[in-house]
């Protein structure tokens, strides 16, 4: 019996059927087998594979003696779906329980150590592999490569790598995979796409490395090599592997280019929720808000359950268009779906209702609903009230942001562009001198990516690298002097004692602008710019570049954290809404 339940549920998690897979737990149950360590196991397995950590978790603490395989398979868990802390944790509750760590295990743990970034805990890890003769098996190298890259140490990976003797697949896809996953700042895009075309030469990628590539060719807006790397996987026969399809069409709709999505999402011979979810939360970010809307009514009439993801696309898609009560509606739906608002729903509805102008009631909403909430609700919360002028509400949510996080330098940057817009000058200059003293609040610093040709140039605020000539320079003076005889008006802050002529000429310094300039310089007239940043965009570079675009004649993209900005002819895709 306990062999064929364990047969069964393997195969119920091999097409992650969770509904069929609580079935047969309801069956075990009845058999009281439920506990059995290896019937445990799987269904652990099972629900961790179908999403379900709760279920998974609660079967966990059921299972008297879970052994190596039980533990591996929660801690991955955990850490596969970023709850790398609570991964952390279970595996320090594991040695106390005196589980002799195996290869897989170690795995497990460093994987833990990856999603939670905790690089101290990945070394010591690294440490019992290198005391127990662990370090050469491969995938517990493979693990050590990536948990070292994705943890930021780049040297320490590369040199694992190295070292290996035979570098398969495997190996360079945890490279790879590693630099990848530094999404959040694109810091390492550059290095993940030199490895990549060095892996062809010698081994052949699979789909694991053309999602890992697609992937950072979304985040730099690097659309020429997302061509060429399309071309190469086409070449190498994966063209209609679903999970490939749904990275390519993510990469061209996140570099604006909605023809080429569209013809490899009308290839697919079937869509799944993934793909939906994709190209709803990318037609959501590119302003095509109905064509969203018309695609979650399409989904449905296919007999595709909606998902945490589908609703986060789509709450988003109402957000970059207003649609408060169209929000309010899917909110509620979620609960028809027997889906419960986790805090991600409920902050996008936070930005809703703020971006709306709805202030009082967005602020109501925060401190009503039924989560603990987090630092990005209240940043939102801010941020509107920054665009509003609303200083009352401001100082009530920077006083919450400043209690969760004192050493984050946002809301007191913005919390000090409030008072200045408002002609409050002194409490501006005051709020700055006290980040400025406040230990580690430290503005996280701009970054724009452009791709000339297939390099991809990276730039930071008030950057004079190697590739700033002075050409590039006199562009940007060229375009200040321009956009000002067409009625531009730069967004002066009066804030932190500058005069008005130093403000300007550090708007003119922001890293976007500079990689327009310097993509000005370098590519034919007419031709169309593609510039990456891993902030969202501010308000002086929105207008000025829409007032770039109609002096150059130029379509441009700027694509930040938050959407897809499309400039053309003076006028912006997002309407201002940004």
């Amino acid at each position: 019996m306990i062999i064929t339940y364990v047969n069964v549920l393997k195969a119920i998690a091999d097409g992650a059927a969770l509904d069929v897979g609580r079935t047969v737990h309801s069956s075990a149950i009845m058999d009281g087998i439920e506990s059995d360590v290896f019937v445990g196991s799987m269904l652990v397995h099972v629900y961790v594979h179908c999403g379900s950590l709760e279920e998974a978790y609660a079967i966990f603490n059921n299972i008297p003696s879970p052994n190596a395989v039980t533990w591996g398979t929660i801690i991955c868990g955990y850490a596969e779906h970023g709850l790398g802390t609570e991964a952390l944790l279970l595996s320090k509750k594991m040695q106390e329980n005196g589980v002799e760590i195996d290869q897989g295990l170690l795995v497990a743990v460093l994987k833990a150590s990856e999603s939670s970034s905790c690089l101290t805990q990945g070394q010591s890890f690294h440490a019992l592999a290198v005391e127990w003769d662990m370090q050469h098996d491969e995938l517990v190298g493979n693990a050590l490569i990536s948990m070292y890259a994705t943890c930021g140490n780049l040297d320490d990976a590369i040199n694992l790598f190295n070292k290996r003797p035979h570098r398969s697949t495997m190996a360079w896809n945890a490279l790879i995979s590693g630099l990848a996953s530094q999404s959040p700042d694109y810091v390492h895009g550059r290095e993940a796409l030199t490895a990549f075309w060095q892996m062809i030469q010698v081994v052949q990628p699979n789909e694991i490395t053309y999602m890992s590539i697609l992937k950072v060719c979304s985040n730099l807006c690097a659309l020429n090599q997302g061509n060429m790397i399309h071309a190469h996987l086409i070449e190498g026969g994966l063209r209609w592997e679903l999970k490939v399809g749904n990275a390519l069409i993510a990469m061209y709709l996140k570099c604006g280019n909605l023809e080429y999505a569209s013809c490899v999402a009308n290839t697919l011979p079937s869509w799944d929720i993934v793909t939906f979810n994709t190209v709803i939360e990318g037609f959501g970010r590119s302003g095509l808000v109905k064509q969203a809307l018309h695609l979650f009514d399409e989904m449905l009439r296919n007999n595709i359950e909606p998902n945490d993801s589908t609703f986060i696309s789509i709450l988003s898609a109402c957000s970059h268009d207003g649609l408060v009560e169209k929000g309010h509606e899917f909110f509620e739906l979620m609960k028809l779906h027997g889906i419960g608002p986790k805090i991600d729903h409920y902050d996008l509805m936070v930005d809703l209702i703020g971006r709306a102008g709805y202030l009082n009631e967005a602020e109501d909403f925060l401190e009503t609903m039924p989560l603990t909430t987090d630092f990005v609700g209240w940043m939102a919360m801010l941020t509107h009230c920054n665009r509003l002028v609303n200083v009352d509400i401001g100082r009530r949510s920077f006083s919450v942001l400043v209690k969760m996080d004192p050493s984050n330098a946002s809301s007191y940057v913005l919390m000090s562009n409030l008072y200045a817009d408002a002609g409050m000058l002194e409490d501006a200059e005051k709020l700055d001198n006290i980040r400025k003293s406040t230990n580690g609040a430290i503005k996280k610093p701009g970054k724009a990516f452009i791709e000339i040709g297939n390099k991809v140039h990276e730039f930071s605020v008030g950057c004079r690298g190697q590739d700033l000539s002075g050409p590039v320079y006199a562009k940007l003076q060229e375009l200040r002097s321009q956009l000002k005889q067409n009625g531009y008006k730069p967004h002066i802050n009066m804030a932190q004692g500058r005069s008005s002529k130093e403000e300007e000429s550090m708007l003119w310094e922001h890293c976007e602008k500079i990689a327009i300039a310097f993509g000005l310089i370098n590519t034919a007239e007419g031709s169309t710019l593609r510039v990456s940043k891993n902030l969202r965009v501010c308000s002086d570079c929105h207008d000025a570049t829409k007032a770039i675009s109609k002096v150059e004649k130029r379509e441009i993209f700027i694509v930040d954290t938050y959407r897809v900005h499309h400039f053309v002819g003076g006028q912006c895709s997002c309407q201002d809404c940004y």
